[in-house]
C-alpha cells in the first residue's frame, strides 16, 4: 500500500482573480485546467500548480513521476458558482476523487475581501493538497489532519521561478484560534467530534507546529501509524502527544499565540512554459465540458438547455443521463445513454453507463446466467479499449461477473489497476478489500479498508466495520505460535 505522508517536518496556491477572456484548456505534467481565461494568464497557473507539486515532492520525498491520472481543475467565477456546482452554499471549492478521474472545482474571484479574506489562490492549493495527500500517500487519516495538511498548504507562495514559500499563517485561522473556545487536544485527537471550523484551526496549528518542530513531527508520525494499526484515536493520542513532559494544550497556545511563526523556502527547478499547452475551446466544447464536475443532480436546466442546442453531440447526452438518472428517471436516462452511443459507439462514458445499468437489471435477476453480464462486460472493455486508463471501465469489468468463482484473474488485474490509477476511492478500496480478505492477505485488507473506515465526513456502514473486524481478526489468527505460546 502507498507510504504514509507523515514525519515530513516540512508540510505544504495559486490562482489569482481575472478579466473577462475566452475559455481555455491548459495541460502540463500533472494538471488539465478549464478556465475562462486568456492563453498568459492560464499558462502562468499551470505554472504555479506544477511549481506547488514540484515543492511537495521535494519535502515529501515523493518520487516526480508521470500522472497516471491528471487531476482536472474546472475554475468558475467565484464561490457562489461553486455552490450551484455542489450544491451546497458552505463550499469555498470541493475536491473529489470520482470514478471519472479525481477533479477539483474552485472559484476564479476571491471568496472574501479585507484581512480575513480567503484568496481563491488559497482555495486551489487546499483542495490540490488534498489530492496530493490522497493520490500519492493514501493511508489512514483522520479530518482534523487531513484539513490541516490543505491548509499548511493553501497559503504557499512563489517567489520567482526557483522559490516556493510555505508556511505562511492563515489569518482566518489564527483569529479564530485566539478568539474561539479551543477544543481540549485531547478531544480533537480522539478523532469523536464533528468536523467544524476550530478543528480546521488546530488541527492547522498543530500541523504546522509538527512541521517545523521534530520531536512534534515524530509524534505525529507515531500517532498516525498507530491509527493505521488500527488502534483507536484515545489511545493513538496517550501513547504519543499524551507523553509529553508539557501539556500539548500549553504548547501550541503558546505555539500559535505568542510569536511569529515559522516558514521556509523551498527552492525548485524551474517549469517550462513550453511544458504547458493551450487549447482554445469552442462555445460548444466549454459548455459541455463544465458540466463534467457538477453534483449529477445540480444544473439540471443548463443540462436540459445544452442538449436542445447541441443534440448531435454525444456528451451532451451523457450529461443528461446523469442528471435523469439523479432524478430517478431511469428509462428516459437509460434513452439518453443509448442515443449517445449511436453518436460515438466508442463514447468511454456512455459505455460505462451502459454496463452499470446492465448490472444493475442483471442483479435484480438474481441469476448469474442472465445474459446481461456479458452484455455488460462487452461495454465494459469497449470503454476500456478506447481508454485503457478508465477506472471506471477497469472496476466495471471486475463487478461484471457475479460470483468469486467466475471471477478469472485478470478481472481482479482490472480492479488493482483501477485501484492504481484513484487509489483514493473508497468503492475501489471496500472491493479490493474484500478481494485481500479472500486470499488470506489480512495485512493488506486491513490497509486498504483502513482509510475508509476512518473517513472524516461520515462513519463507517456495517460492511466496512465487518471488513475491519474480519481482517483484524484473521491476523490474529494468523499469528505464529511461539515456544511460550506452547506447552
Amino acid at each position: 500500500m502507498a507510504k504514509q505522508l507523515v514525519g515530513i517536518c516540512i508540510m505544504l496556491l495559486w490562482l489569482a482573480a481575472p478579466a473577462q477572456a475566452n475559455w481555455h484548456r491548459a495541460e502540463s505534467d500533472h494538471f488539465i485546467i478549464i478556465a475562462e481565461l486568456d492563453e498568459a494568464e492560464l499558462r502562468e497557473r499551470a505554472i504555479e500548480l506544477e511549481s506547488l507539486d514540484r515543492a511537495m515532492r521535494a519535502m515529501t520525498n515523493t518520487p516526480d513521476e508521470p500522472a497516471e491520472l491528471k487531476l482536472r481543475v474546472f475554475m468558475v467565477t467565484n464561490v457562489g458558482e461553486v455552490g450551484r456546482y455542489y450544491g451546497s452554499g458552505n463550499a469555498a471549492g470541493y475536491y473529489t476523487p470520482s470514478m471519472r478521474g479525481a477533479y477539483a472545482v474552485v472559484p476564479r474571484r476571491n471568496v472574501a475581501s479585507g484581512q480575513l479574506g480567503m484568496t481563491s489562490d488559497n482555495v486551489l492549493f487546499h483542495e490540490y493538497a488534498h489530492h496530493f495527500m490522497a493520490q500519492f500517500a493514501s493511508g489512514t487519516y483522520p479530518s482534523w489532519y487531513i484539513e490541516g495538511f490543505a491548509e499548511l498548504f493553501a497559503t504557499a507562495e512563489m517567489r520567482g521561478a526557483e522559490w516556493v514559500e510555505i508556511g505562511r499563517p492563515l489569518p482566518r485561522r489564527v483569529a479564530l484560534y485566539q478568539i474561539g473556545r479551543r477544543l481540549r487536544m485531547a478531544e480533537m485527537l480522539s478523532n469523536t467530534v464533528p468536523n467544524s471550523d476550530m478543528t480546521y484551526s488546530q488541527g492547522w496549528m498543530l500541523t504546522h507546529y509538527a512541521a517545523f518542530n521534530a520531536e512534534a513531527g515524530e509524534l505525529l508520525r507515531q500517532y498516525l501509524q498507530a491509527l493505521s494499526d488500527g488502534v483507536s484515536g484515545p489511545d493513538a493520542y496517550a501513547s504519543t502527544f499524551g507523553q509529553m513532559d508539557e501539556p500539548l494544550d500549553r504548547v501550541l497556545r503558546d505555539y500559535g499565540l505568542g510569536r511569529r511563526l515559522p516558514g521556509l523556502a523551498q527552492r525548485i527547478t524551474p517549469i517550462d512554459p513550453a511544458s504547458v499547452t493551450i487549447t482554445a475551446l469552442t462555445d460548444e466544447d466549454a459548455d459541455i465540458a463544465m458540466l463534467f464536475p457538477r453534483s449529477p443532480d445540480q444544473l439540471e436546466r443548463r443540462v436540459r438547455r445544452l442538449a436542445d442546442r447541441y443534440p448531435e453531440n454525444p456528451q451532451i447526452h451523457v450529461e443528461l443521463a446523469r442528471s435523469l438518472l439523479a432524478d430517478g428517471e431511469t428509462d428516459a436516462a437509460i434513452e439518453a445513454i443509448d442515443r449517445a452511443l449511436e453518436l460515438d459507439p466508442n463514447n468511454v462514458d456512455a459505455n460505462n453507463m451502459k454496463g452499470t445499468q446492465l448490472l444493475l437489471m442483471a442483479h435484480a435477476e438474481d441469476d448469474a446466467s442472465h445474459p446481461n453480464w456479458n452484455l455488460a462486460r462487452e461495454h465494459y472493455l469497449t470503454a476500456n479499449r478506447a481508454n485503457p486508463r478508465s477506472a471506471s471501465a477497469l472496476h466495471g469489468y471486475f463487478d461484471s461477473f457475479p460470483t468469486p468463482e467466475t471471477r478469472p484473474d485478470n478481472a481482479i488485474d482490472a480492479l488493482e489497476s483501477a485501484f492504481i490509477l484513484i487509489p483514493q476511492n473508497p468503492h475501489l478500496r471496500i472491493d479490493l478489500a474484500n478481494v485481500y480478505l479472500a486470499r488470506g492477505d489480512y495485512r493488506d485488507a486491513l490497509n486498504a479498508i483502513m482509510p475508509v473506515y476512518q473517513t472524516p465526513h461520515s462513519e463507517p456502514d456495517d460492511e466496512i466495520a465487518q471488513i475491519v473486524a474480519a481482517a483484524r481478526q484473521g491476523m490474529t489468527s494468523d499469528r505464529p505460535v511461539s515456544d511460550a505460546d506452547g506447552e
